[in-house]
């Protein structure tokens, strides 16, 4: 998450950034194969902060943990 918040896509490194400052409102799911780990982590912000949306980050590591592609998708 830190490599995301640091790159220079500006919405992508937005969401990482508010991500890890409100960790327990994230969830997360992985999976990998022998090449690549897909972590898929969930943020649903708290039902008194409505006018935050949810929003989702899927980044795709590389099992030596280098970041091979991120995408930002809507939440649920």
């Amino acid at each position: 998450m830190q490599a995301v918040a640091a790159m220079a896509h500006r919405e992508l490194s937005e969401t990482a950034q508010v991500m890890l400052k409100s960790l327990k409102e994230c969830s997360a799911l992985a999976s990998q194969n022998q090449t690549y780990r897909v972590v898929v982590i969930d943020y649903r912000p708290n039902r008194w902060f409505f006018w935050k949306r949810e929003k989702r980050l899927r980044l795709v590591v590389t099992r030596d943990n280098m970041v091979h592609s991120v995408r930002l998708e809507s939440g649920k």
